[in-house]
């Protein structure tokens, strides 16, 4: 396909954007929210601070039917080869490059009995969760998950950083 920038378009910008949406999305959905506090997590500014998302599945309303937004975020993976939104239903974590740019996306189902719960972008994953912690603490605490790393957040451990579930360290 053509490449999105020689387009205009820029990924990492594309990504922080599409964060964005996601962020105003979840500040604005009640059922994302509930989801995290049926997990322990309730605590609003840590939504803000980690700018959790939420794919309600509005972002396609925002943007061009076809064009090089559209193919760049097929090529990013923030949209399936056929045009639906790969975190559809998911509360999304962004993860950040040190530059505090988004680098890549965690997406948690919010439906506990779908059959993907999990989800990232695809390719090699990028970025961190809590990369404020991992720049700034003389210590931190690893978890397995972005939601036990939230967990430990929201219960006064602010330098958890989490493994990205089994597959382990990236």
């Amino acid at each position: 396909g053509e490449d999105p920038s020689a387009a205009g378009v820029n990924p990492g910008e594309l990504l922080n954007r599409v964060a964005a949406f996601y962020h105003e999305t979840f500040l604005e959905t009640a059922a994302p929210q509930a989801y995290l506090k049926s997990r322990g997590i309730d605590n609003p500014e840590l939504y803000r601070v980690f700018k959790l998302g939420y794919a309600g599945g509005a972002l396609l309303n925002t943007l061009p039917g076809k064009g090089p937004v559209i193919e760049a975020l097929k090529k990013l993976g923030v949209l399936t080869k056929t045009g639906r939104e790969l975190f559809y239903g998911c509360v999304i974590f962004p993860l950040f490059d040190s530059a505090g740019n988004v680098a890549g996306l965690y997406g948690r189902k919010i439906d506990d009995t779908a059959r993907v719960r999990h989800l990232y972008l695809p390719g090699k994953r990028r970025g961190l969760f809590n990369r404020q912690a991992a720049a700034s603490s003389a210590e931190i605490i690893l978890t397995e998950s972005v939601i036990d790393a939230l967990s430990l957040c929201q219960n006064g451990f602010p330098n958890a950083v989490p493994l990205y579930g089994t597959g382990g360290l990236t």
